[in-house]
């Protein structure tokens, strides 16, 4: 019987796998969310499952439960997402980021528990419980939607960050509101006992999740280019870490599992090879799709329980649940929209604007953290089972409904459009392609035997995509023409693609190391979204974050750490140099970038001149640099020189190469006697 339960199990397990690869391939050709689908056909799966006994056994076995989601998907969902985070994209947003996953959700909580006390029978400790599990948001639906439409970056970091700190919020709190029900006593010192645990728990995980990211990282470049090897050490350090942390030391797991993740994200491009990266990503992507399949699979088989009760008790359930979905949707609009206003005010900030704020309050789904908080809830807690209906209620609507028209509304913002910049040099690019294309068929005797109807179709074909490519083109002309801002635009985001070029090119050539050249693509996607979001943040010329103070931004450990300080100085030094060589190739192009742009002779001068200025600056920088580290100034001239003395070795090379020079021309130039084979023989018998 135990026998026939295992392989009843291990055989739901490898089917609910392979309906996920299959509707992975469907939904996309249905342009269906992928997880909202998986729910729908869990749910559906949950049915059939009643006519089929043994099917039915294996899935009962396959059920969500709390222990699974928390102890062996979410460390999996955490740790991918961390890993492949843009750390200092975070970091440049992590203000509201964490208003929104602390104080925000804190705000939500109390809000929501205090509508569902009032308008439903739940008891106030039972409300601000699942206050507190539905505030939690979810949006690996979202994300998902966000790669296939290619929404903006900086939107993607913010919906991701806030639910990658909102979870371990959520958890937290939800842990600290069930011990003052069990307890039974609230005051002013076990709210002050509860803010300080708060801190513990959270600050405390992270701590810890960050200490061994760095103990992975030191080891890194001692394992080598072993691919399976960084693979397994990964998933040791995620799981150990928040085991450790949760179960042992009683602070925040899903901390400890970011605060891992985005350790080694962050170092990860630097210290693994590509081979070992290319390997990491594809493993922990797969991962990741396995765990999320499962979760919303699972999650549409134990929706089967929400929808049998409703059906049972239409007139008792419906009302609640409606109540729980208004008060979720409504408090996430207040608290997204009160607070993200409040963000733009403080100064150094780049703005949230509208339509963000808008896809991030309808973001803001609920899934397997909610459902697996309120399935935790002890048999006997008060209400149990009315605060799962209700989340699996709140969970059932913002999947099916904010999930399945997300990708309209981001369409409807306008948030998938590619940048002018990208638009434009696409347009060109393609009449390019589709000249050339009808070039080649204008010689078809090249093919061979060629049936004239199928030339003259692939002539008419390709003579349609031309003119709709022009067409194209003239229609984005035409829009310069009368929006000086997007011209305007359009000049800054080609002189920043110039800037970035200049930057690999120094890179391909040897004067910047990989750390340099990640510092430097850091500061100019930042400086690129400050473009995008504005020209405001650009009336002042200053140098990047990343050039200023004596010893950039860990100035305080290098005096602590003469050679560490070292290190610093060299890269920064580096980092000058190189900004100021991209600087000048920018000035440079003033000619070609205002014919690109149709950009005004004013904004074209005050381009050139916030470079040239941005230019002085920087050699001011680099003056100062080159005296408090003398070596890292000849460092890179050497590699400079270097590379200047090997172009030309190399040409030389290559010409001995493309001339098939030989010993006697050279000898004869040189008026030297090339001993004959016989004597060469002869003097290595001598010798």
């Amino acid at each position: 019987m135990e026998a026939e339960l295992f392989i009843n199990t291990v055989t739901a397990l490898m089917g609910l796998l392979f309906i996920a690869a299959t509707s992975a391939l469907l939904l996309k050709r249905l342009h269906f969310p992928y997880t909202v689908g998986l729910v729908i056909i869990g749910i559906a799966l949950s049915f059939v499952a009643d006519n089929f006994q043994g099917l039915s056994q294996g899935l009962e076995t396959l059920k969500l439960s709390p222990l699974l989601i928390m102890f062996i998907f979410i460390p999996i969902l955490i740790f991918e997402s961390a890993f492949g985070t843009d750390v200092r994209l975070l970091l440049k947003n992590l203000v509201p980021t964490m208003v929104l996953a602390a104080p925000g959700l804190l705000l939500s909580t109390g809000l929501i528990g205090l509508i569902i006390y009032l308008l439903t029978p739940l008891p106030l400790g039972s409300a601000l419980v699942f206050g507190c599990l539905i505030s939690a948001t979810d949006p690996v639906a979202v994300i998902a939607l966000f790669k296939d439409v290619g929404a903006p970056k900086r939107l993607t970091i913010l919906v991701e960050g806030e639910s990658l700190f909102n979870d371990a919020t959520a958890i937290v709190t939800f842990q600290i509101i069930m011990a003052v029900i069990a307890t039974g006593i609230l005051d002013t010192q076990t709210i002050l006992t509860g803010i300080g645990d708060f801190f513990v728990v959270f600050f405390g995980g992270l701590i810890i999740g960050l200490g061994f990211g760095h103990l992975l990282a030191k080891a890194i470049r001692f394992i080598g280019d072993e691919p399976l090897v960084h693979i397994t050490l990964t998933l040791v350090v995620a799981f150990t870490a928040f085991i450790v942390s949760e179960h042992f030391l009683h602070t925040s797991g899903i901390m400890a599992v970011l605060g891992a993740g985005l350790v080694i994200g962050y170092y990860g491009p630097t210290l693994y090879s590509e081979r070992v990266r290319e390997y990491l990503e594809i493993f922990w992507e797969n991962a990741a799709f396995v765990a999320n399949s499962l979760i919303f699979l699972m999650l549409g088989l134990s929706e089967k329980i929400f929808l049998t009760n409703v059906h049972g008790n239409m007139s008792g359930l419906f009302v609640p649940v409606l109540v729980a979905v208004l008060s979720a949707i409504g408090i996430r609009a207040l608290v997204v929209f009160g607070m993200i206003p409040l963000v733009n005010k403080i100064p150094g900030q780049a703005r949230i604007n509208t339509s963000y704020q808008t896809v991030m309050f309808w973001g803001g789904l609920r899934g397997a953290v909610a459902v697996a908080l309120a399935m935790s809830l002890p048999t006997t807690f008060p209400f149990r089972w009315q605060i799962i209906d209700l989340a699996f209620g709140v969970t059932f609507f913002t999947l099916m409904v904010n999930g399945t028209t997300m990708s309209w509304l981001i369409k409807r913002l306008g948030l998938h459009l590619p940048s002018p910049l990208t638009d434009y040099s696409n347009s060109f690019v393609r009449i390019q392609a589709k000249r050339a294309a009808l070039a080649r068929l204008d010689h078809p005797e090249q093919a061979g035997n060629i049936n004239e109807k199928v030339l003259v179709d692939l002539r008419q074909r390709y003579t349609q995509e031309l003119q709709e490519a022009e067409n194209h083109l003239a229609d984005l002309l035409n829009r310069l023409k009368t929006n000086p801002d997007a011209r305007r635009k359009l000049l800054w985001m080609q002189a920043l693609a110039l800037q970035t070029q200049s930057i690999h090119k120094q890179y391909e050539d040897n004067l910047l190391r990989l750390e340099s050249l990640r510092d430097l693509e850091w500061e100019l996607r930042n400086q690129e979204i400050s473009i995008k979001a504005g020209m405001d943040s650009l009336k002042n010329v200053v140098l990047p974050g990343m050039l200023t103070g004596p010893a950039g931004r860990v100035t305080f450990p290098g005096n602590l750490f003469p050679g560490t300080r070292k290190k610093v100085l060299v890269r920064r030094y580096e980092e000058t140099a190189a900004f100021i060589n991209a600087g000048r190739d920018v000035i440079k192009q003033r000619n070609q970038l205002q014919a690109f742009s149709r950009a005004d002779d004013e904004d074209t001068d005050y381009l050139i001149n916030y470079y040239r200025q941005l230019v002085e600056k920087a050699g001011q920088r680099l003056t100062k640099l080159e005296r408090e580290l003398a070596e890292a100034s000849h460092n890179v001239q050497h590699r400079q020189l270097d590379k200047l003395a090997r172009d030309g070795e190399q040409d030389i090379l290559d010409e001995h190469r493309s001339h098939a020079v030989h010993l006697e021309p050279i000898a004869e130039h040189l008026a030297l006697e090339i001993p004959s084979p016989a004597n060469r023989i002869d003097t290595q018998k001598r010798e």
